[in-house]
């Protein structure tokens, strides 16, 4: 995204260059400075032919050269010119392009530290319940056991049960754990996320999963949801091929059959999708470095989600900032800008 707003103001500064040129070239012609040739055939049409007197013939071609040597002189001065504003833009878009390159950095060490906070937050019971109680609401998540039979409970406070996300198992509420995707200790960042620090308990950065899958969304981050952009889903994913055989705690499933599987969740509802794709950046790039993983396709799979992390922050976040700061060094006009 940098790149391409750089190659765009460098564009726009060329065409309003070149335009200039195209001017100066033009005015030139109206002013009469066109090659001794053409000004010596157009002014005495049979000089070439000798049908003119040789004394107007000569004073036609002293013209000419006269006019030669104006046109290239201007020529030069254009093109000097030219080359200098071409300079100042490449300069301009250099600036603009090490800037983005260490707010890129800054990023990068920002996504890092909040999903690896240094310290945990003690929350109190009452936030923790009224937390829990939210999440099961928002993703219709709660139950009652009535005989041998669950019944989706109306009231989310009085659910007895809650449907784990990824094994899709219904858990007694105290084994279901209401999990936050931006770690709530990291509420000092959310403004980074586009979160308030109040934001850290939204719905939006929540979801309820049995206690043992809960755990491993944390560092060493040994599993990551990623998004199917076909079927507009989440699909639960083991980075750590250890894990596959593992059963799960509270189930009878082991991850492996959970691996791949779509989140279950109500259609049209799930976590914010720029802090799963964090969460799922940072997994990957901690598997690579522990060697968890050795197929090319997860380096693609870093790469694709980053590319899709850097136009929804350079977008939401960085485009006001930058295009306030090109506007004042390289003088693009508006008509450049990005229309989202």
């Amino acid at each position: 995204a940098a790149r391409q707003s750089g190659d765009q103001a460098w564009l726009e500064g060329a065409r309003q260059s070149l335009k200039l040129a195209q001017g100066a070239y033009e005015a030139h012609i109206r002013a009469g400075f066109v090659p001794g040739s053409l000004a010596a055939a157009t002014s005495h049409p049979g000089a070439e032919a000798g049908s003119v007197p040789g004394s107007v013939g000569a004073s036609a071609t002293h013209l000419g050269a006269e006019s030669d040597v104006a046109v290239k002189e201007a020529g030069v001065v254009a093109f000097n010119q030219l080359r200098i504003e071409v300079q100042a833009m490449r300069q301009d878009v250099g600036d603009v392009m090490d800037r983005l390159a260490v707010l890129g950095n800054l990023t990068q060490t920002v996504q890092y530290q909040a999903m690896h906070p240094d310290h945990q937050t003690q929350r109190s019971r009452e936030s923790q319940f009224h937390f829990k109680s939210a999440l099961i609401k928002y993703y219709e998540a709660g139950y009652c056991k009535s005989a041998r039979h669950f019944v989706r409970a109306d009231d989310p406070e009085q659910a007895t049960y809650i449907q784990c996300a990824v094994t899709g198992w219904k858990l007694k509420r105290n084994k279901c754990i209401a999990g936050h995707v931006l770690p709530h200790a990291s509420a000092h960042l959310a403004h980074a996320f586009g979160l308030s620090p109040e934001g850290i308990n939204d719905v939006r950065n929540g979801l309820l999963c049995c206690e043992h899958v809960e755990e491993l969304m944390h560092p060493p981050l040994r599993i990551c949801f990623l998004y199917d952009i076909l079927h507009d889903n989440w699909k639960f994913t083991v980075l750590d091929g250890q894990l596959l055989v593992t059963k799960i705690r509270e189930t009878n499933k082991r991850f492996g059959q959970c691996n791949g599987k779509t989140l279950k969740l109500p259609d049209g509802k799930s976590p914010w999708k720029r802090l799963l794709w964090i969460h799922a950046e940072q997994a990957i790039t901690a598997a690579l470095s522990a060697e968890l993983l050795s197929d090319k396709k997860w380096e693609e799979e870093r790469g694709r989600i980053q590319s899709l992390l850097t136009l929804v922050f350079t977008q939401r976040d960085s485009d006001a900032a930058v295009r306030k700061w090109r506007d004042g060094h390289v003088h693009v006009s508006s008509g450049s800008e990005h229309p989202n």
